[in-house]
């Protein structure tokens, strides 16, 4: 456990005020999300009972979840313990890749809103909190892309930190299309994402601990 605890610390200091600002920024994004979503009438199952609507309130769903216990504590230390070139033509182009990425999936979602509503789309448009939850997940994105591509970060993201994090994502990829109502279920479309996640992940950890 020691030899663990020196190689994740050995060439990175913890800058702990940058953890704690970035950690609470991340927080207030996932809080905003919730205000929105109760002022929409979406926090809760109740509320939308309420107003006569079946689909998914934002306490329901699994991602919110993850982003609270694993994504945003996870980029907060990366951000805290590596300096990364977030302005060069890779952070750049990893940010570009990324917004373009979430937008398309924030159209997917937007379809399907219209099918299911749920707190961040419903009648065929992407909400308040929506376009939050979209902003959150295109920069958590880019920083976490940017710990798994080789030469970016200083000092470099060490096997044990790449190891940990790919490990720590694998209850994200699943608790991140769940929703907690016995209704929901587990479809062929979300099954592939979660295992082409899940392969991607490793075969990129793999070959950078290899």
């Amino acid at each position: 456990m020691g030899n663990i605890a020196h190689s994740l610390t050995k060439d990175a200091k913890m800058n702990w005020q940058v953890f704690v600002v970035v950690l609470e920024a991340e927080y207030a994004a996932i809080v905003l999300q919730g205000l929105t979503a109760w002022s929409g009438g979406y926090l809760t199952q109740a509320q939308m009972a309420a107003r006569g609507i079946t689909g998914w309130s934002i306490l329901e769903h699994g991602g919110i979840c993850m982003d609270v216990i694993i994504i945003s504590p996870a980029v907060a230390y990366f951000v805290s313990n590596h300096q990364f070139p977030y302005f060069s033509k890779w952070g750049l182009g990893i940010l570009a890749v990324s917004i373009v990425a979430w937008l398309i999936f924030g159209y997917l979602w937007q379809m399907g809103g219209k099918v299911i509503p749920e707190a961040h789309t419903h009648d065929g448009m992407t909400t308040i909190a929506g376009w939050i939850h979209l902003a959150y997940g295109a920069v958590t994105t880019w920083v976490l892309v940017m710990v798994f591509v080789s030469g970016l970060a200083t000092p470099p993201v060490s096997k044990p930190e790449l190891i940990i994090l790919a490990v720590a994502l694998m209850p994200f990829f699943y608790y991140g299309v769940v929703k907690f109502n016995e209704r929901w279920v587990f479809s062929p479309m979300a099954r592939y994402q979660v295992i082409a996640e899940i392969v991607i992940v490793w075969a990129i950890t793999i070959a950078r601990v290899l």
